[in-house]
């Protein structure tokens, strides 16, 4: 394995981690989201949708970018 290829297996776990821990965050937090917001459960629910909804909008930005702008060889 050559180190370009280490550095972007690397990232890709790094990403893969923040990602698990970020909605693991959201859904700890909920609870306290929930009463803070005066929400219902169907209330608490949209928020994690959105939340979740521009995580994936974001990262898939960040993909493409990624492609298209990345390393040149």
């Amino acid at each position: 394995m050559t180190r370009s290829q280490r550095w972007t297996l690397t990232a890709a776990v790094l990403a893969t981690a923040t990602v698990f821990l970020d909605s693991t965050v959201i859904n700890v937090a909920l609870p306290r989201i929930q009463s803070d917001l005066y929400v219902s459960v169907q209330g608490a629910q949209w928020v994690v949708n959105g939340y979740m909804l521009m995580l994936g909008a974001l990262t898939l930005t960040g993909g493409a970018s990624a492609d298209r702008f990345g390393r040149r060889r």
